[in-house]
């Protein structure tokens, strides 16, 4: 027999379903001895936040006996101050059985432990004791898990980042896509063609950027306008920083061969940085909020510039790179990495840099920070609690490696796939 019951628990509405079963019946008297319950079960007890889920179940039994005509209410309180009383009718005049129930919480605004209370109430007033139980509810940062979503357009995204509560993703033919979790997408039309392969958000305005000097400007990353550098038609722009002041964004000329850096306060009105690479091309930028450090390679060997305000540049001895390629460069608040073809460059202050060989000869395109660990996106997902000692936790697709990854506090989104974003968990 079941019977269904609203619940407030923490901030949000629960439902319980109970089921009774009796080892007595209604025309045997009770024992005179004292109503207990034992044998409190439930599962699972660690459950783990699912941006795109509402509630969560938990299902349990527990046994009661020595009821006099039978269990009359079930109670329950929690640690968020729940206080509960449920009028159970199903099972009238039995004096020993088991109760069972699923429980559909609403997830909390607030992760962590649920502890909770529960006991019941027979027919003549008797409160039995109290069972008490805890659920964990935590956040899965482990990257090992992952499901694709689809899309239609672009047919690849390049970036992806977590800005102003959404994930942007910016990708072929001027694609943009939004999404609240990661799990809902939508598109949204830019009018321009151009290959976009960085984003960035000031805390007013959203800047995209891309191939042949395109830029694009946004304040809800919904509506973009163009603002693509005519005066600098050849440049294509590979990604963009926000330093607090204003933006800075790094790329290379085609037709001078030279790596550029452009700035501007408002993302709407650029100019171009004196200073430039001669035969070479810059790939990333990153922002300490007192350095900045962009990254490229020139004259076939990797380069590294830093600046404190995004307008002079000193160059940057790089020990150990050879020729290899400098992908990605991460800021995580105490510390500095660059990531290349298998190995990474990691500092305190952005002067001095040691080198790290990594095993295995990882491909690190994307490296950011949870703020528990390093997590890189390449030729499948690593991870890394000091940067220099890397695990892959999840191989990927052998044609299609991943291109750029985000975390937003709940789950990742990692893109590069084609017709395909890949989220986890």
């Amino acid at each position: 027999m079941k019977h269904r019951i609203l619940l407030l628990v923490l901030a949000g509405l629960s439902t319980l379903f109970l089921q009774c079963s009796k080892d007595g019946d209604s025309t045997t008297p009770p024992t005179p001895s004292k109503l207990t319950i034992s044998n409190l079960n439930y599962n699972p007890k660690t459950i783990v936040y699912n941006s795109s889920a509402t509630t969560f179940i938990v299902n349990g039994y527990f046994s009661y006996a020595n009821a006099q005509g039978g269990v009359y209410k079930l109670r329950l309180t929690s640690s968020a101050g729940t206080d509960v009383t449920q009028i159970i009718q199903d099972n009238v005049g039995a004096s020993s059985g088991t109760i069972t129930g699923a429980f559909e919480f609403q997830w909390p605004a607030t992760l962590g432990t649920i502890n909770f209370e529960v006991w019941v109430i027979d027919a003549k007033g008797n409160a039995s004791n109290k069972l008490s139980g805890s659920i964990q509810l935590i956040i899965d940062d482990s990257a090992v898990k992952w499901r694709y979503i689809a899309i239609e357009t672009p047919s690849m995204l390049q970036d992806v980042a977590w800005l102003d509560e959404q994930f942007i993703a910016v990708g072929n033919a001027g694609g943009i896509m939004t999404s609240p979790n990661g799990s809902q997408w939508t598109f949204r039309n830019t009018g321009i063609n151009n290959l976009l392969r960085g984003i960035a958000w000031s805390g007013t305005t959203y800047v995209a950027v891309g191939e042949n000097s395109a830029i694009l400007s946004s304040p809800d990353g919904e509506t973009w306008t163009n603002h693509s550098v005519d005066s600098i038609p050849d440049v294509n722009l590979t990604d963009i920083v926000w330093t607090g002041t204003a933006f800075v964004a790094v790329g290379g000329s085609t037709s001078k061969y030279s790596g550029n850096i452009l700035n501007s306060t408002d993302g709407k009105t650029w100019t171009i940085n004196p200073f430039s690479i001669t035969k070479g091309f810059l790939t990333g930028v990153a922002n300490s909020g007192s350095l900045m450090v962009p990254i490229g390679k020139a004259d076939g060997h990797p380069i590294m510039v830093t600046s404190p305000d995004g307008i002079n540049w000193t160059p940057k001895t790089i020990p150990a790179a050879g020729d290899a390629t400098l992908y990605d460069v991460n800021w995580n608040g105490s510390q500095w990495l660059v990531s290349g073809s298998g190995f990474v460059l990691t500092s305190p202050d952005g002067n001095v840099w040691t080198y790290k060989l990594l095993a295995g000869n990882p491909n690190l395109s994307k490296v950011i920070h949870t703020g528990n660990k390093y997590v890189a996106a390449g030729g499948g997902i690593y991870t890394s609690n000091d940067g220099n000692n890397w695990t892959l936790t999840y191989t990927g697709d052998s044609y299609y490696p991943f291109l750029s990854i985000a975390w937003s506090g709940n789950n990742y989104v990692a893109v590069g796939l084609l017709y395909a974003i890949a989220v986890s968990p």
